[in-house]
Parts: structure tokens; C-alpha cells; sequence
């Protein structure tokens, strides 16, 4: 008998992956909806296109807010990144600001007492502003809001009943089902629970 493989998409393994921190989370789920608040500072790498295609790697800062149970809930993002190059030999700079909100979910599962692997998944909406000084001419374009996919995971580290470390890694699609020229990034936040 010959068995055909059949290839893994990334969002089959990301909902994989949530359900099966809702099944063994459900074990130990309170039933109080919690919130949290998250500063969150980090690293992306992004695809640049102008004046030249490249990819830049680049200081990230927000705060994220979630809403739900502790094994699963809401997820709402907002990220702010900015970088500047300056062309020596021309004395032309192009600077980018580009903010990002997300919504989503993610789902928590509890490795040990004051450790969890987190799961999160979601839509990304971004707008670039890019401001090019050229012949010292300033020009500032405006890109029209993008809306792509986004999925990520990482680990939780409780500092106590409230207050916890959180370290992840999400992947925005760029050209979904097509794997190529992903922007990553790396994120570092501080959750302050409530109640």
C-alpha cells in the first residue's frame, strides 16, 4: 500500500498547535476573564523597497492588550517602528514610520507552575510613511493600508500572580501561500494582569 504525504501549511500546524493547548489547558482553565496590559519593545526585520529592494532590520515599540480566559483569549497589538538611512557619497536620506495593529487570538498553555508556551495567530493591518530627502527636496508618501496574516509564538515567564516576562517571535505573511520575504519579529514585553 502506498501512502501519499501530504504537505503542512503553516496555518494547519498554527491551529494544530491551538487546539491542542485548548485541550490539554482546559484542564486547568479558570472560569474568570482576565485582562492584560503588555509594553512591548522588540526587533523586526522588514522587506524594503525603496530606494532599493533589501531587507532592514529595525527597532519596534507599542503595547498589547488581551482579553479572555487563561487558556485562550483576545489579542489587540499596536507597534511603531521607524528607521532612517542616510547615502553618504549623496547626502540623500529616506526615512520610514510604519505603524502596525493587530487582532487576533492566542492560546496559553501552562508547562510548569510559572512557565507557558503562548500561541497566537491573527490579521495585521500596517501603513508606511515614507519621507525621501533627495537634491534637498523632502517628499513624504503615504502607502495605502496593507492588511495581512500574521502568526507567532513564544514563552511566558510569571514574575508573580500578576505581573509576568513574555519573549516571542511572529511571522507577517508578505505574499501568503508564498513563504518568501516574511517580515519577522522578535518582541520582549513586561504583562501587568488585572484582576
Amino acid at each position: 500500500m502506498q501512502t501519499l504525504a501530504r504537505p503542512v501549511s503553516v496555518f494547519s500546524l498554527a491551529a494544530y498547535s491551538l487546539l491542542l493547548v485548548a485541550a490539554f489547558g482546559a484542564r486547568t482553565a479558570k472560569a474568570e476573564i482576565t485582562y492584560t496590559v503588555e509594553p512591548v519593545i522588540g526587533y523586526e526585520r522588514v522587506q524594503k523597497l525603496l530606494p532599493t529592494p533589501r531587507m532592514k532590520q529595525r527597532l519596534v515599540y507599542g503595547a498589547r492588550f488581551t482579553a479572555g480566559f487563561s487558556i485562550v483569549a483576545a489579542e489587540a497589538e499596536v507597534l511603531r517602528g521607524t528607521d532612517t538611512e542616510n547615502d553618504l557619497v549623496t547626502g540623500n536620506s529616506y526615512t520610514d514610520t510604519e505603524d502596525k495593529v493587530r487582532l487576533g487570538v492566542r492560546a496559553r498553555l501552562r508547562l510548569i507552575r510559572f512557565m507557558s508556551f503562548i500561541v497566537r495567530g491573527g490579521a495585521q493591518a500596517s501603513r508606511n510613511i515614507h519621507e525621501a530627502t533627495v537634491g534637498g527636496v523632502t517628499t513624504k508618501t503615504i502607502e495605502p493600508i496593507k492588511y495581512r496574516p500574521y502568526l507567532g509564538a513564544g514563552l511566558q515567564i510569571g514574575l508573580s500572580s500578576n505581573i509576568a516576562f513574555t519573549a516571542d517571535l511572529t511571522t507577517v505573511f508578505r505574499n501568503f501561500p508564498s513563504l518568501n520575504d516574511n517580515d519577522y519579529i522578535t518582541t520582549a514585553s513586561l504583562t501587568i494582569r488585572f484582576p
